[in-house]
């Protein structure tokens, strides 16, 4: 064989080992590049306790007619239908905002009514957001209550509040 030959051989042998290597070190240092080195995650819970209460309260109030899905962000419960600027000005405006409790129908899969719960002690941005919340529910069609966190909710007296009754 040609020393030549067997020079390039070996160099593109080498190169190639090199990239490997560096590489890999690259994907073992951020495994996914999106979180960055010494940052740390862990679960966090999605209600709150008066939260799951009333989440409880109504699965048995309205099981046997709506699935009852909970923290659904807004912009999944509403479709919006609007020219260029104004559907990403109203688009961006709900993104982060969410529904806290929704009953869909099981056979169209659409949200019939929204519940919202009522913090006691609401700071002038949780007021803003409910705001919001409520002119979009509002506008789209979509029936919605308002519940407070603290009060302890009965099925008949949810029942009642949601519209619920017998003869539905």
């Amino acid at each position: 064989m040609d020393p030549v030959l067997i020079a390039i051989g070996a160099a593109v042998l080498l190169l190639l080992g090199w990239q490997f290597i560096v590489f890999r070190r690259a994907r073992t240092a951020r495994p996914n590049g999106l979180i960055p080195p010494g940052t740390t995650l862990s679960p966090q819970p999605l209600l709150t306790h008066h939260d799951v209460y009333i989440y409880n309260m109504l699965k048995l109030a309205a099981q046997d007619r709506y699935l009852v899905f909970a923290q659904v962000p807004l912009a999944s419960v509403v479709a919006v239908k609007a020219e260029g600027r104004n559907r990403l000005n109203l688009l961006s405006r709900i993104a982060l905002k969410r529904v806290d409790f929704v009953l869909v129908h099981p056979g169209s899969g659409l949200v019939e009514r929204a519940i919202l719960v009522e913090e006691v002690d609401a700071c002038g941005e949780t007021v803003e957001w409910q705001r919001v919340v409520e002119s979009v529910l509002q506008a789209s069609g979509i029936a919605f209550v308002k519940l407070k966190a603290t009060t302890d909710y009965t099925v008949p007296s949810l029942l009642g509040i949601l519209g619920l009754g017998s003869e539905e």
